[in-house]
């Protein structure tokens, strides 16, 4: 199992199963290659895109930007279908069949690419504060889905068995662990950075490595990203 996730890729690459497509782009032109690329897939029904990346990597900033150059789209993040309670799931790291709800996840994906013009259904929405998904209940889900061409699951894993684009994003190690400790800070309200940074580095060996980072193995297109004083830029390679 992979300890650091920059040699990894980096190992990765060195195998000759990719090939660059365009290296150091901005945010904008990343949106715009990767919407491309979206519509570029021809199929009958919604075009069904997994976004895969560690945690505090940027999936949801990136999903939301990409869903503007699409226009007919939508998203979702895996962590929608999290199970039960937080405590719950903190007792379960590694165990992927208990942490999540796949079977409504599996459900609601099925029942999407069936959707109708004038249909509409509803999925599930995390709640940062109190760690609560599926377990809401289906009267309970948040968010309204209509028919679209175009449809993003971001997150951790990658759910879907077949999707029509898997992408993996990779921002350095170091970088998403500050990301997510800032991020905790203020969304959870969580003051206590040695048990903050703790859980951090359980979620990292329980999760990310064994579990997130492999996925870049069967990624169409790899996004690495390189921070500079705060800013990103992007190399894009795909697969062969």
């Amino acid at each position: 199992m992979a300890k650091n996730s920059d040699t990894f890729i980096k190992k990765l690459l060195r195998k000759n199963n990719y090939v660059l497509v365009k290296n150091d782009i901005d945010d904008d032109r990343l949106y715009t290659l990767l919407a491309g690329k979206i519509k570029s897939i021809k199929k009958g029904g919604t075009v069904v895109v997994s976004l895969v990346g560690g945690v505090a990597s940027g999936k949801t900033t990136l999903a939301k930007q990409v869903l503007k150059k699409l226009k007919s789209a939508d998203s979702i993040t895996t962590d929608a279908f999290a199970a039960k309670t937080r405590d719950y799931r903190h007792k379960n790291y590694g165990n992927i069949e208990k942490k999540y709800d796949l079977k409504l996840f599996n459900r609601k994906v099925k029942k999407l690419k069936s959707l109708k013009q004038h249909e509409t259904m509803r999925f599930p929405s995390y709640n940062e504060k109190t760690g609560i998904a599926a377990a809401a209940g289906e009267k309970n889900f948040p968010k309204i889905v209509r028919k679209v061409d175009y449809f993003l699951i971001e997150g951790d894993f990658n759910f879907l068995v077949d999707p029509d684009l898997l992408m993996y994003l990779h921002v350095p190690d170091d970088v998403r662990i500050n990301n997510r400790v800032n991020r905790d800070k203020e969304q959870r309200g969580w003051d206590d950075l040695q048990k903050l940074k703790a859980d951090i580095k359980i979620r990292e060996e329980k999760q990310h490595f064994p579990f997130t980072l492999p996925y870049a193995e069967q990624a169409d297109i790899l996004i690495i990203v390189k921070e500079v004083n705060g800013n990103y830029n992007y190399t894009v390679y795909k697969k062969l």
